[in-house]
């Protein structure tokens, strides 16, 4: 029973939060709960996450195939550790998409690193991942990450490590985290200036209530 103890109070949990929704007006939960089959409300987690799994597949393939259809890609990563102490690496690819005519962007999922997010981990976690969805590592040519040593050391960060064997796969500070990094230094700045400019306008707006503060004063 004490397995049984955690899936029970999760479905009470969940038939609790359902209950709070609909009181508090959400009539399509309503409708779903009380006009679906019993078998398919599909209101407990596992359910839902393999329907996420399922929906998440598809779209990857439908990426893959754009991606080898393409031939040519470069790979965007980064690492984090989460709010569970996962460490975690994101991947996308950039490739030229021929039904649409531009070159697209592509995130093809969140992935735990079980050996650490060291350089060469990371390096073989992407490589093998890449393999694994059917990817030509061939025809990778180019790489996209921040600036962390982890990654961009010269001898063991990640993208060392791929230009080793796949030395035409350049490596260049990702634009998006130099964009980020040039808004967030900015935006010091326009602060800095912000705040001194209202110093300097606020005794100028005010001048005739001073004026006129000073002249009572010295009546």
């Amino acid at each position: 029973m004490s397995n049984q103890q955690p899936a029970i109070t999760s479905i009470l949990n969940r038939a609790v939060a359902d209950q709070f929704r609909i009181k508090s007006g959400d009539t399509l939960l309503k409708d779903h709960l009380t006009k679906a089959a019993q078998n398919a409300t599909y209101t407990f987690s596992v359910i839902q996450n393999q329907i996420i799994d399922v929906v998440s597949n598809h779209i990857r393939n439908k990426i893959i195939r754009k991606v080898q259809a393409a031939k040519w890609f470069s790979i965007i990563a980064d690492e984090v550790t989460d709010v569970s102490n996962e460490e975690i690496i994101s991947f996308y690819v950039r490739y030229w998409d021929s039904e649409s005519c531009i070159i697209r962007e592509d995130l093809l999922g969140f992935f735990e690193c079980h050996s650490g997010i060291r350089g060469r981990n990371i390096a073989e976690k992407i490589t093998t991942t890449l393999r694994s969805f059917g990817l030509d590592l061939f025809y990778l040519r180019g790489q996209a990450y921040d600036v962390a040593g982890t990654m961009t050391g010269s001898v063991n960060g990640t993208a060392a490590i791929i230009s080793h064997d796949y030395p035409q796969a350049l490596y260049l500070h990702c634009a998006s985290h130099c964009l980020n990094l040039a808004a967030v230094k900015s935006l010091e700045v326009a602060f800095f200036l912000h705040g001194k400019t209202i110093d300097i306008i606020n005794p100028v707006k005010e001048n005739d209530v001073l004026v006129t503060t000073i002249l009572n004063i010295i009546k």
